[in-house]
């Protein structure tokens, strides 16, 4: 049986952070640190529900930093392996969508405020950055749906040569 190799690799180096992802970063880091806190100080807190909530929180965060670190590293140059990778993240936004609602659902039911100041402090915070997320991505939708305007068309112009060397 004989194997065939690519001589090109579908992962190389990359050697800058965007944006989004420091975001993301920032949120899973503070996700994760914070729930795992209030797993170890304040477990018997929330009863079932808002330790349930915290326990969703901790392992989705968990789960969320490692698979950013993977991708922060590296640079995936597949097209199916880019599409597989944007589908992973809308997948992590529903995720967070969902815990933020459920969140809102706790303080609503009155079963979340109340414990500690360090737990209702991780609510807020986290509640906070949802409103955040939520109008960046409005504010993102919003700029996308319109174009671009003035003289930006996203084409190379076929009149000019960009090779100096000629």
């Amino acid at each position: 049986m004989e194997y065939i190799y690519s001589k090109q690799s579908e992962i190389e180096s990359r050697y800058r952070i965007e944006t989004a992802e420091s975001t993301q970063f920032i949120f899973a880091l503070y996700s994760f640190l914070g729930s795992f806190l209030l797993k170890n100080n304040y477990n018997q807190c929330h009863g079932w529900s808002g330790n349930l909530w915290v326990d969703f929180v901790f392992y989705t965060s968990t789960i969320w930093l490692t698979y950013l670190l993977v991708t922060v590293v590296s640079q995936i140059k597949s097209f199916h392996i880019r599409n597989y990778s944007r589908v992973v993240e809308y997948l992590n936004g529903a995720v967070c969508l969902g815990l933020w609602i459920w969140l809102i659902v706790l303080i609503i039911m009155g079963s979340y405020f109340g414990c500690s100041s360090p737990s209702n402090m991780f609510g807020v915070v986290y509640l906070a950055m949802g409103v955040f997320a939520i109008i960046g991505l409005l504010i993102n939708v919003i700029v996308s749906a319109r174009g671009p305007r003035g003289g930006v068309s996203g084409q190379y112009d076929k009149n000019v040569d960009f090779n100096p060397y000629n």
